[in-house]
């Protein structure tokens, strides 16, 4: 049936949008996982990879963007290497059986610059689906992250953003998250 040939009458009755994403909030549920939760992270993964693209133009001056479906074939080796070991956790964010967000964590070898332990958490990877951004999702997947990190006895975290991605920063920001470095990108010159 097309929208239009719809009888609004029989639309069940709004509910203001803050009850609407309280409902679809308290719907979501988060499932721990390793390298057995890979399968589902790929539309995640891509969907993210065009939000980079999108949000990032200026990168296409030095080097294109990989395309969804080559990104996660890279990404995927990744996590099959990482998630193989106890040191690495993948997370989904489940609504009505569709994963709508995941988070990728491992624990890695502290670096020079901080007085920290001898290991950190790195968060990999954090995507939701834009359908259900602003729902409170990514701070489920993030209290996840944190819990597990307690569990291993890692009191860091640490986590790479684009620097045009405003929103993952007010989000990271949030979480008690500080800017510590900018990572740049450019091409070698050619040698004659």
């Amino acid at each position: 049936m097309h929208p239009d040939d719809r009888d609004p009458s029989s639309d069940p009755p709004s509910l203001p949008s803050a009850q609407v994403k309280e409902r679809r909030e308290s719907s979501v549920t988060i499932q721990a996982g390793r390298a057995d939760l890979i399968p589902r992270l790929a539309p995640l993964w891509m969907a993210l990879q065009k939000h980079h693209a999108s949000i990032a133009p200026q990168i296409e001056r030095v080097r294109a963007f990989r395309t969804p479906e080559e990104s996660w074939s890279v990404r995927r080796r990744q996590y099959e290497q990482w998630l193989q070991h106890g040191d690495a956790q993948a997370l989904t964010a489940e609504q009505d059986g569709q994963a709508v967000g995941y988070a990728v964590v491992r624990i890695v070898p502290s670096g020079p610059t901080l007085q920290t332990e001898d290991r950190i958490g790195e968060l990999v990877s954090l995507s939701v689906l834009p359908s259900s951004r602003d729902l409170g999702v990514g701070s489920r997947l993030m209290e996840e992250v944190h819990r597990w990190l307690a569990d291993m006895g890692v009191t860091t975290l640490t986590t790479s953003v684009l620097t045009n991605n405003t929103n993952a920063f007010r989000f990271y920001k949030r979480l008690g998250m500080v800017e510590l470095s900018v990572e740049l990108v450019g091409t070698v010159p050619h040698r004659p």
